[in-house]
C-alpha cells in the first residue's frame, strides 16, 4: 500500500510522538532502545531515533550511555507535563525576532572572533501553500549580533531574524544549546551589562527556540569530534553545535562564523543563501558573489 501523501505532496507523517510515548510508558522494563522502538512500530531505527531525540528536546524523555555504545531511553519524570505538540509556532512580535537591541558598547565583539574572545589567553570579564520549512541551529554570533545595536553584523541579524519571524525565510524548528546561551552570556556580561546578558538569555528562552540540553553522550560524541579535528581551531562549543545539529539531521547553521562550520560539513546563513538579506549587484543586475559582501 502507498503511503499517504498531504496536499503539498509531502509524505504524512507515520510515527507520532504519542506512539513512542506509549511504547516508552508500557515497556515491560524501566529502559528501552531505539532498536525496540523501531521493531514495535515498524519503523527503521533512525526514524525511531530521531523521534526519541525530538521527546528528548521537549524535555518528555531521557538517555544514557551504557556499555561501549548502547544507549537506552526511558519517560522523564515531568513527562506527562509536557506532552504538548510537535508543531513550532512563531509569533512575529517574540522580541526574539522585532525587538529592540539590549546594548550598545563602543567596542563590540567582532562576531567572526567569538572564539578567538571567548577562548584566546588573557581574555576575562570585564564588567497554505507555503515552502517546506528547513531546520535551523543557531549559533552564538547570530544572536550577540541581533543583541548589540553596535555589532557590525547588527543589520545583517536582524534582517535574518525579522525575515524568520515573518515567514520570509522559512526556517523552523529552531535549535540551539545551553553552551551557546553560556557563550552568549559571557560575551553579553564582557561590556558589563550584567541586565543585558540576563535579559538576552531570557529572550531566546522565552522563544520558540527549542534549547538543547547536552547529554552524557552529547559530551562524549563532542569529545571524540574535537580530537579528530587537531589541526583546526574550532571551539569545543562548535563542535558541541555540529554534533547537536547531526544527530537531529539540521544542515542549516545561523553563524557569523561560517568557515568552522562549512568545515564541520553545514550550510551557513546567510553566508551560503543569502537568507534576509539583498547582496549588492553588479552593473547587470546579478548579485556579487556572497563572500565578497558578508565576509
Amino acid at each position: 500500500m502507498a503511503r499517504e501523501r498531504d496536499d503539498s505532496g509531502q509524505f504524512v507523517e507515520e510515527i507520532a510522538p504519542e506512539d513512542v510515548i506509549r511504547v516508552l510508558r508500557e515497556s515491560d522494563s524501566p529502559i528501552v532502545t531505539a532498536k525496540e522502538v523501531s521493531e514495535t512500530l515498524g519503523c527503521s531505527a533512525e526514524t525511531a531515533r530521531q523521534k526519541l531525540l525530538a521527546l528528548r528536546d521537549r524535555g518528555i524523555a531521557t538517555r544514557r550511555q551504557v556499555g561501549a555504545g548502547a544507549v537506552v531511553w526511558w519517560l522523564t519524570d515531568d513527562a506527562a507535563a509536557r506532552e504538548a505538540g510537535d508543531e513550532q509556532d512563531i509569533d512575529p512580535d517574540d522580541p526574539l525576532f522585532s525587538g529592540d537591541p539590549l546594548l550598545a558598547p563602543g567596542d563590540p565583539v567582532d562576531e567572526t572572533e567569538i572564539d578567538d574572545v571567548l577562548y584566546s589567553e588573557g581574555w576575562h570579564v570585564g564588567g497554505p501553500n507555503t515552502p517546506r520549512a528547513t531546520a535551523l541551529f543557531i549559533d552564538t554570533g547570530a544572536f550577540y549580533a541581533r543583541f548589540v545595536e553596535t555589532a557590525e553584523r547588527h543589520e545583517r541579524a536582524t534582517a535574518v531574524f525579522e525575515a524568520i519571524g515573518s515567514g520570509d525565510a522559512v526556517y523552523r524548528p529552531l535549535y540551539t544549546s545551553t553552551y551557546v546561551l553560556d557563550e552568549l552570556a559571557t560575551l553579553t556580561l564582557s561590556h558589563g551589562d550584567h541586565a543585558a546578558a540576563i535579559e538576552a538569555v531570557k529572550r531566546v528562552r522565552e522563544s520558540p527556540t527549542l534549547v538543547i540540553h547536552p547529554d552524557e553522550t552529547d559530551f562524549n560524541a563532542t569529545y571524540e569530534q574535537f580530537t579528530q579535528y587537531d589541526d583546526h581551531e574550532i571551539s569545543f562549543t562548535d563542535h558541541m553545535s555540529g554534533v547537536l545539529a547531526s544527530e537531529r539531521d539540521i544542515e542549516h547553521v545561523f553563524t557569523f562564523d561560517p568557515g568552522h562550520f562549512r568545515t564541520l560539513g553545514f550550510t551557513a546563513i546567510p553566508h551560503d543563501t543569502a537568507d534576509g538579506w539583498d547582496p549588492p549587484r553588479n552593473g547587470t543586475g546579478e548579485h556579487l558573489k556572497i563572500n565578497s559582501w558578508v565576509e
